[in-house]
């Protein structure tokens, strides 16, 4: 048999001169051996071997058969299977004879999945670059916001910071020390207290210039003089008698500001003058020792809550002279709610249709009209 190579006569299947394969012409074997030769007449396969046992898909045993003639391309399995959209998935893989008679396996991306990537590029410059141009108009934004406040905020902490030095400048500013001027000012303040408080020989009470009535106002009692006298006494004393005078120094007393006195176990009587216009609030309220109180008839004015809480005042005359007296605390008592109560036992002796009848009748005090 002639090779179709090299032309030698050879018998057999192979050419003895080149070993290029012979031409069979009788069988189907021989038909698919010669379109498997390439140019040079190389098998680019080898043949397979002859088994009698079977896979799942094919029979080893028989001819391997194609529909493909080598040369061409073609799909050997190795392409996935396609969803249901039609969209393949992952790579395909082809088979094609090169140049040389060999077979070529071509990697080719899948056309859709190139297309998704390109479209994700795409987005992600586009969204990288909004994020830019942000940034860029908030830091020009920054830039000419941040300057305009910490000038605004450093100019109002130097006003405040101004200010308080200001302040404490003028208010801890240290006096030049002057060694006289001090034993002056001392002196000075000694000479003031005595000023404004004096003191009475004759009654033993306190007083100083009235600020609203031309006179003397009086403040309290001499507590020395009274300590002494009824502790140092001979005798046990248990009664003392306060006369505050119409005048002192030739000038009339015309004011009670405060008048109180605690001496245990002792009874105090007060005698108030007429030449006094008014008894101030709280003059003699909350006081334990007072059991009777002397009003002349010539007092005008009794404030409110001016003999507020004495227990142990239990009557009272007063003169028919007094036209304001509401709410000035005679007969009332204060309970531990600070609630006002009547003293009980209390009595008040009045002139008919006087101001201290009105009162007595609106506090429901008990009284009693005098001629």
């Amino acid at each position: 048999m002639k090779c179709p190579v090299c032309g030698h006569e050879s018998d057999g299947k192979f050419c003895e001169n080149c070993g290029s394969p012979l031409t069979q012409n009788n069988t189907q074997e021989n038909t698919e051996n010669t379109n498997s030769f390439n140019s040079f007449g190389q098998n680019p396969t080898p043949e397979q071997p002859s088994s009698d046992y079977n896979t799942e898909n094919q029979n080893y045993g028989q001819p391997y058969q194609s529909d493909k003639q080598y040369g061409q391309n073609y799909n050997d399995g190795y392409s996935q299977s396609q969803n249901q959209n039609g969209t393949s998935y992952g790579q395909q893989f082809t088979n094609s004879q090169n140049s040389y008679g060999g077979q070529q396996f071509t990697n080719v991306p899948n056309g859709n999945k190139n297309s998704s990537n390109k479209t994700a590029i795409i987005i992600t410059s586009v969204v990288g670059g909004i994020i830019v141009l942000l940034a860029v108009i908030i830091t020009v934004v920054a830039c000419n916001i941040v300057p305009k406040v910490d000038k605004n905020i450093y100019k109002a902490i130097d006003d405040v910071s101004n200010h308080i030095s200001k302040d404490f400048n003028d208010e801890t500013t240290v006096p030049t020390y002057d060694p006289d001027s001090v034993t002056s000012d001392i002196d000075d303040d000694a000479d003031d207290d005595t000023d404004d408080d004096l003191i009475d020989n004759n009654s033993h009470v306190t007083y100083q210039e009235s600020y609203d009535y031309e006179g003397w106002d009086i403040t309290g009692v001499d507590y020395d003089y009274y300590y002494t006298y009824i502790y140092n006494s001979s005798k046990e004393i248990k009664e003392v008698t306060i006369n505050i005078p119409e005048k002192i120094n030739g000038k009339d007393v015309v004011e009670i500001s405060s008048f109180s006195l605690y001496i245990p176990n002792v009874k105090v009587k007060v005698v108030i003058p007429k030449t006094v216009k008014v008894v101030d609030s709280f003059a003699f309220s909350f006081n334990d020792n007072i059991y009777e109180i002397q009003i002349a008839d010539g007092v005008k004015v009794l404030e409110s809550d001016a003999f507020t809480s004495m227990p142990n005042l239990k009557s009272i005359t007063v003169p028919e002279s007094v036209k304001e007296m509401e709410d000035c605390g005679l007969g009332i008592d204060v309970n531990d709610d600070y609630d006002s109560v009547p003293i009980k036992g209390f009595k008040m002796y009045c002139k008919k249709g006087s101001a201290a009848e009105k009162y007595a009748k609106e506090n429901k005090l008990s009284y009693e009209i005098i001629k």
